[in-house]
């Protein structure tokens, strides 16, 4: 979402979440926008202070923030796949600042009495590739898969927000040990230079330059694999939904909220890459097929958004919405699930 007018004009009922020092007792109905796409004034763009002006003048009462907090796309040379990347990124909190964006919203708040603004990030916990750019043309799966997270508390929380590019706390595969493949290659080589000096009464550099080479080899490719093995990485297919429950809990420990951004959306948009980029493929293809089966796979999230696309899958009588539904009454969920549209 890129205008405010655009975004979706809802009821928001605000619960225990955000701290019961700052929600009354009952709830509070209150009209407002969620999923406003705003940070810097550009082509297209809104900045925050101009969005959360249209949203006070539409008589709206709540406005919530949400650009995202990461919004890049990367791919590695075989390899050497987490030393050597070339990237594409667009707007986004980082590139922006993490504590500069929740200054803006803390002076937005200040300087509209009746209406609330609220921090929040779009943010995007896996993607992968179907089709390397190395072929002319990459296929990047899943970078539309979106989830909104409202409510952190602190510039660090964002930052830390869990994805592909930003890593995983936990989720390390056991093939992991095979990453380990070489530590030989650097102990052989560390042994061959240091026999090479010990053998050896003059001070002769050359003669340690096969040890040296070995274990410099080693260390790169040893640094590479274990500094960033991870059971989700854009290389190895479709990770599932454990990305995307991983965020989810992150978000619930520090007392945030979580809903699917527009799981019943499909997009597939061709995008042409400059330079460095280019030097890999002229266009990447971004793919992204409806995930409403997401919304049974994972849990605790607060809710989803939902289309006019989506009353017939989501929301349909006995559609997924339902069926979360029926399994927070059976006890198999430990809260319900909310729709915002």
């Amino acid at each position: 979402m890129r205008r405010i007018d655009r975004t979706w004009v809802i009821t928001l009922v605000f619960v225990a979440a955000f701290g019961a020092d700052v929600v009354p007792a009952r709830p509070t109905e209150t009209p407002g926008a969620v999923h406003i796409d705003a940070l810097e004034y550009g082509e297209d763009r809104l900045s925050i202070a101009q969005a959360v002006d249209l949203a006070d003048r539409a008589g709206l009462k709540t406005a919530i923030i949400t650009p995202h907090d990461r919004n890049t796309v990367e791919y590695g040379l075989p390899l050497l796949r987490n030393l050597f990347k070339i990237q594409v990124s667009r707007s986004s909190i980082q590139a922006y600042g993490f504590e500069t964006f929740l200054e803006e919203i803390r002076t937005a708040d200040q300087q509209f009495d009746s209406l609330a603004v609220i921090d929040g990030a779009e943010t995007i916990p896996a993607y992968y590739w179907e089709k390397s750019p190395l072929t002319g043309v990459g296929v990047v799966r899943n970078f539309h898969k979106h989830l909104l997270v409202i409510g952190l508390s602190s510039p660090e929380d964002y930052e830390g927000i869990p994805s592909v590019t930003n890593g995983f706390s936990h989720g390390y595969r056991w093939t992991c040990l095979f990453e380990f493949w070489p530590a030989p290659l650097l102990g052989v080589g560390l042994v061959m230079a240091v026999r090479a000096r010990r053998l050896h009464t003059t001070d002769d550099p050359r003669r340690m330059r096969g040890g040296v080479g070995a274990a410099l080899v080693g260390g790169v490719l040893l640094v590479n694999n274990v500094s960033h093995c991870s059971h989700y990485d854009p290389y190895q297919g479709d990770p599932g939904d454990g990305p995307y429950q991983a965020v989810i809990d992150y978000a619930n420990q520090r007392g945030g909220l979580t809903f699917w951004a527009h799981p019943e959306v499909s997009q597939r948009v061709s995008q042409p890459v400059s330079w460095p980029a280019s030097l890999l493929a002229d266009s990447i293809v971004f793919d992204t097929q409806p995930y409403t089966r997401s919304l049974l796979n994972t849990h605790d999230y607060t809710g989803f958004a939902i289309f006019e696309e989506g009353m017939y899958v989501v929301g349909k009588p006995g559609g997924v919405w339902d069926q979360t539904l029926t399994e927070y009454c059976a006890g198999l969920r430990k809260r319900p699930v909310w729709a915002i549209g």
